[in-house]
């Protein structure tokens, strides 16, 4: 299926140079952010790199057919029982693992480093409260 949208057809119906300027941009920005949270994130988390690397991969696979033929290939096509899920790409399964181990490591794993740090001031504030500066 050529799939000129995004997940779901998501855009379907907005002009074609119009969308496929929205798709470019986001995906280099999507691009940059996973590269920098590859690049900070301490090598023990190897987790977070197999997730950002898993989602780089899909985002940059499906970027390739915009490049290539303006719109995604998508051609797998199921059928469960009453219900048809919608057609999707190997990149699309990149993706969607790469965010599934990302929601595992933030959830499971408190020492996960995206998960937001107090500030300075928030950490001498706690300290002072608890006794020690």
């Amino acid at each position: 299926a050529e799939n000129t949208g995004a997940a779901f057809g998501f855009l379907r119906s907005v002009n074609a140079n119009v969308r496929e300027s929205i798709f470019a941009l986001l995906t280099l920005i999507v691009i940059f952010f996973i590269g920098r949270i590859i690049w900070q994130t301490p090598a023990r988390h190897r987790l977070i790199h197999i997730s950002m690397a898993s989602v780089l991969g899909g985002a940059l696979g499906n970027l390739v057919d915009r490049v290539r033929y303006g719109y995604v290939i998508d051609f797998i096509d199921m059928h469960l029982g009453f219900m048809r899920w919608p057609t999707y790409n190997i990149a699309d399964i990149a993706m969607s693992v790469g965010v599934g181990l990302l929601i595992w490591e933030v959830t499971f794993h408190k020492d996960a480093p995206l998960l937001a740090e107090p500030s300075a001031t928030a950490k001498s504030s706690q300290a002072a409260t608890e006794g020690g500066v």
